[in-house]
């Protein structure tokens, strides 16, 4: 059963709290999670890929919302398909802050062909996954510190029901080679194919394979976090159908998006699971740990790599081997530890 929960009413309060919200362009599901966050009173770190895009979001937030002081809204420029962006982002950020209490990795990209980052990744897997998991490894310090502080600690990735609508639960990815890295899967039948050109302007299997991973990464966060008794919660969450830039019915053609529109949600409903999760006590009942959630907070078995061990283990080395392999050959810092 969803859990009834309307941050309008239920927000706690977060004076004190950091927080940083990837992925936050003016009319998206992010733009809402930064607008709620500051309005419980919390200070907020708003990721977007340019200072326009950024300010534009704030300016927008502060103009609807007076209660909410200019101070609260911080933004932090990150292209999250560019490793070396997101190595600066880090810095930055723990050049400001000496602590980060919620993390909510919002941002993704979806792309209609396949396309390379400047490391050689696919862009689905490159900005969706990899170069959060470089986020969240570079800030655990900060993350580390917030726990030390006795503060509730929590990392929120946004998975996807694309996973299980796209892929299915037969479908099958080698995770720990590098084939996957380079936009390298298994094919689908000819009839799959043939009708997903047929209803998809984005690439559906390459976008559902970056969000199993995410998803998969969320796990695999939460058992490493318990091995060393860390009390940070991860898990992951489909934010619902929202009808917004870089959600489910953006993979559709454009003449088949009406017709679907009225599964969707906006932008302001859709950031509720993230809230839920980023603040709620209820969200540390411990059937939550680790797990993906639709909405409201329903635990779903979207796929069984989500609970294979073996396989989520083998995914979190390939990643760490191919990021360090990138940023050892451009000079730059490898990951740090968990």
């Amino acid at each position: 059963m969803p859990v009834k929960w309307n941050p309008d009413k239920d927000l706690p309060d977060l004076s004190g709290k950091v927080c940083v919200v990837t992925g936050t362009s003016a009319g998206g599901i992010g733009r809402e999670i930064v607008k709620h966050l500051a309005l419980g009173g919390a200070k907020v770190y708003a990721t977007a890929r340019s200072e326009a895009k950024s300010k534009a979001t704030i300016h927008e937030i502060l103009k609807e919302h007076p209660s909410i002081k200019e101070e609260q809204l911080v933004p932090l420029l990150v292209d999250f398909e560019a490793p070396g962006s997101v190595q600066d982002a880090v810095e930055e950020l723990k050049k400001k802050e000496s602590k980060v209490d919620v993390m909510i990795n919002n941002a993704g990209g979806l792309h209609a062909k396949l396309e390379f980052n400047e490391a050689g990744w696919e862009k689905h897997m490159a900005s969706n996954y990899m170069g959060h998991f470089i986020f969240v490894n570079g800030l655990m310090p900060l993350l580390r510190s917030a726990v030390s502080s006795g503060s509730d600690v929590r990392v929120i990735s946004v998975g996807s029901n694309a996973v299980a609508e796209i892929l299915g639960k037969s479908y099958k990815v080698d995770f720990a080679g590098r084939e996957v890295y380079q936009g390298e899967h298994p094919q689908k039948s000819l009839l799959e194919r043939g009708l997903a050109a047929l209803v998809f302007a984005g690439d559906g299997v390459r976008y559902g394979i970056s969000k199993l991973a995410v998803m998969m990464f969320a796990a695999e966060l939460q058992k490493r976090f318990d091995e060393q008794n860390i009390p940070i919660l991860s898990v992951s969450i489909n934010p619902g159908t929202a009808n917004s830039h870089g959600s489910a019915p953006a993979l559709l053609k454009p003449a088949l998006r009406p017709m679907f529109k009225w599964m969707t949600v906006t932008p302001e409903k859709a950031s509720w699971s993230a809230l839920f999760f980023g603040t709620a006590k209820e969200a540390r009942d411990p059937k939550y740990k680790g797990k993906y959630h639709e909405p409201l907070a329903v635990v779903t078995a979207a796929h069984p790599y989500l609970e294979d061990i073996k396989m989520r283990e083998a995914l979190w080395e390939a990643t760490t081997d191919e990021i360090n392999t990138y940023l050892r050959s451009k000079g730059r810092p490898q990951l740090g530890p968990w």
